[in-house]
């Protein structure tokens, strides 16, 4: 019973999570096509205060997270709910001395998924910050490409830019160890 269990519940979980994606991607569409009406309904001087490349890169971010918060984590969070129940109710029909005592155990289970959570959430934030500072050194480079050759600051911006990435990667390790334990 339980092989047969286990196929339907996979094979559900396929086609839900699949349905939800294309949810997802079919929204962030729809949402950059709005994005790039209301960016030509713009008067000019609006485009003389914003910052291009800051625009760009806040609407592609803007769209992924839509994109990932309709697709991905509703059919993650309907999935792990459903499945959390189907367990609860399988475990005590089948077994239920072993599940009193493993629901014991749920409020520690929680605490630590909690923790967990609060520490990934604080490690992508401080990502997305000093990657968006490098990528905003980097494009500034970029687009102003000659007064860098001409003022020999290559090795000045490649250093910055090195720094910042260095300064991520030992945060993330550390956030990685935290979330290890």
């Amino acid at each position: 019973i339980f092989l047969y269990v286990g196929l339907g519940a996979f094979t559900l979980s396929f086609l839900m999570m699949g349905s939800w994606i294309i949810v997802g991607e079919s929204t962030g569409i729809k949402i950059k096509e709005q994005y790039a009406r209301s960016l030509l309904l713009q008067e000019i001087e609006w485009f003389d205060k914003s910052n291009p490349n800051d625009l760009i890169s806040q609407i592609s971010e803007d769209c992924t997270r839509v994109q990932e918060a309709v697709g991905e984590k509703i059919g993650t969070f309907l999935m792990t709910i459903s499945m959390f129940i189907s367990g609860i109710i399988i475990g005590y029909t089948e077994g239920w001395q072993v599940s009193l005592i493993l629901t014991g155990a749920l409020p520690f289970l929680t605490l630590a998924t909690i923790l967990f959570v609060v520490v990934i959430q604080k490690s992508k934030k401080v990502q997305e910050a000093t990657y968006s500072v490098a990528g905003g050194r980097a494009s500034q480079a970029f687009f102003s490409i000659k007064t860098v050759k001409a003022l020999i600051g290559e090795n000045h911006e490649t250093h910055e830019y090195e720094y910042l990435i260095t300064y991520v990667k030992a945060k993330l390790i550390k956030f990685g160890f935290l979330a290890a334990f």
